[in-house]
Order: structure tokens, then C-alpha cells, then sequence
């Protein structure tokens, strides 16, 4: 049997899952990782990518992309609890009212705390803000 405490090379790894998406001409593109970060050695990224028709609706396509963090952390979240490996999901919504994506933010954290997850929003959400956005 596979066992794990959760440290490689002695060194604590915890998983961050986030998704960012982006418009393009005919189509919309969903990025989701999951990082794994390695104390002091940096961060391994496993990466997806989905492109589906173009979603018109700014709101509802920020909703997706909870939808799909929580989809992907609700399918890992038994191999992550066996490993002992703890798990957080990020999203790229920005805390500042005055922006466009706050609008969501109730929405998407009411709705992953049902699922069983806390969601990180920016400036602590470098997993989606960076990693999904970057390959996005």
C-alpha cells in the first residue's frame, strides 16, 4: 500500500487548485492546476485547458470557473485526505467592490463552503491569479 505523510524529501507539499478564463473570438478558454508546492523548492503544475462555445454572460462564466475548481477538488479530495496533503481552492475575483468579478464573491464562497472548501480570493489566490491566468 502507498503511504504518504505528507513531505517530500522532508519537506511539507500542499495543493492549491485554481481556474481563470478568458474570451477569445468563437470561443471561451477555462485553465484549471492544480499546484503542488514543495516547501522550499518551489511549485510543480499540473495543468487543463477546455475550450467550449463562447459564454457571452461575464457573470456566469465567473461562476464556471468555481464550478470547475470545486469539480476537480471534489473528484482529488479522497486521494489528498489519504495523503495527508492539505487542499485549498483559489479564484481569480478580486476583495476591492469597485471591480467587476467582486460581484460573485458571496456567490462562488457560499457556494464552495456547501461542497466542503474555502475559496481564496486575490491578492492570496496566486494559483488562479497567476498560474490559470498565465496559461490562459
Amino acid at each position: 500500500k502507498f503511504q504518504h505523510d505528507n513531505a517530500m524529501a522532508g519537506r511539507k507539499v500542499e495543493a492549491f487548485i485554481g481556474t481563470d478564463s478568458q474570451n477569445h473570438l468563437s470561443y471561451t478558454r477555462f485553465v484549471t492546476v492544480i499546484c503542488l508546492q514543495v516547501e522550499r523548492n518551489g511549485v510543480h503544475v499540473l495543468v487543463h485547458r477546455m475550450d467550449v462555445p463562447k459564454i457571452y454572460d461575464y457573470r456566469y462564466r465567473l461562476l464556471k470557473e468555481a464550478d470547475i475548481s470545486a469539480e476537480v477538488a471534489r473528484n482529488n479530495k479522497a486521494f489528498f485526505n489519504s495523503i495527508g496533503m492539505p487542499l485549498t481552492i483559489h479564484s481569480d475575483y478580486n476583495g476591492n467592490e469597485n471591480l467587476k468579478s467582486n460581484g460573485v464573491v458571496a456567490e462562488a464562497c457560499n457556494y464552495l463552503k456547501t461542497v466542503g472548501f474555502n475559496l481564496v480570493i486575490k491578492p492570496n489566490a496566486w494559483a488562479a491569479s497567476y498560474g490559470a491566468d498565465h496559461l490562459c
